[in-house]
């Protein structure tokens, strides 16, 4: 979508998804508390306090780094349905448990600021939705108070002479939303390649879980067959029989194989373009993508299991 912004001259109110680039100008200073500024475009404020609670931690979340272990607890034990040669067997998994102290960060306080501004005939009016790229400063503190630690993060924007892009859904040059509201201090190309690079980086992450939902689709669909061919070596007449269909089947299987990965492609890729168009949330999209993909798997593999 961002792609697909128009560009609007300053001097004119915009309409549509439009991105507009020029000086700011602020009807009233922003401060920039906790900073040596007087003037913020941007500004993002969080003070946190290290909580300590006591409960029971098990398995691998009992040696993260934030997590003190005080004396063992009863073992979490599990039952897990495992299916091994078509048939279903119970498994009993037993977790080591602790009871321990576990440190987090619980947020104290937030604060966001960011006035309305105009860039030209068009009015900018940013929130907590929008994403903020190109010259933003970050500056981390900590501190102690009545042996309780604290931390506060600091994002901000300066703002200055420099230039500001603005990207979003234009109403008689108001902008306020867009699917992304971008505001960058960077001009339009630039920004647009600092958002091709991240979503590059999450593509590929979702690419790495449809390979894997590709490959455990496919063992859903294929276990059947594979205790057919268990039963046609345990049983001489089956055996005989399963062999002599084994190349025709063999054929039909790949076949399905090559069709059932077409089809799911499309579907995954227009379950992930509608996702996308809904909201801006990638993780998220992507998320729901592989849920979708291996319950569509799944659902094949049960029907190639009751038709085996």
């Amino acid at each position: 979508m961002f792609s697909k912004a128009k560009p609007a001259t300053p001097d004119a109110p915009a309409n549509g998804y439009s991105y507009v680039y020029g000086k700011p100008d602020a009807s009233k200073q922003n401060a920039c508390p906790l900073l040596p500024k007087t003037n913020c475009l941007y500004y993002k404020y969080d003070e946190e306090k290290q909580a300590y609670t006591q409960k029971v931690v098990c398995g691998a979340e009992a040696e993260r780094p934030n997590v003190t272990k005080i004396s063992p607890a009863p073992d979490r034990v599990e039952t897990r349905i495992v299916t091994r040669n078509g048939k279903d067997y119970r498994d009993t998994v037993s977790t080591k448990c602790w009871n321990a102290k576990v440190s987090e960060w619980v947020k104290v306080e937030h604060k966001f600021s960011a006035p309305q501004f105009k860039l030209g005939a068009n009015t900018v009016i940013p929130n907590e939705n929008a994403l903020f790229k190109g010259d933003i400063q970050k500056k981390t503190s900590q501190s102690t108070e009545n042996r309780v630690d604290y931390r506060e993060t600091v994002e901000y924007i300066e703002a200055n002479e420099k230039n500001i892009l603005a990207v979003g859904e234009a109403k008689e040059g108001l902008i306020s939303s867009g699917k992304p509201f971008v505001i960058s201090t960077l001009p339009y190309e630039a920004t647009k390649e600092q958002l091709a690079k991240e979503q590059q980086g999450a593509s590929m992450v979702y690419k790495i879980f449809g390979f894997l939902a590709l490959a455990i689709g496919f063992y859903l669909i294929l276990n059947p067959i594979a205790a057919l061919a268990s039963i046609g070596g345990a049983i001489p007449l089956i055996g005989g029989l399963f062999n002599a269909l084994s190349g025709i089947v063999g054929i039909m299987i790949i076949i399905a194989a090559v069709i059932i990965a077409a089809i799911m492609t499309v579907i995954l890729t227009i379950v992930f373009k509608v996702l996308r168009a809904i909201t801006d949330n990638l993780l998220a999209v992507i998320a729901i993508t592989i849920v979708v993909g291996l319950a569509a798997f799944y659902l094949l593999g049960m029907l190639g299991g009751s038709a085996a």
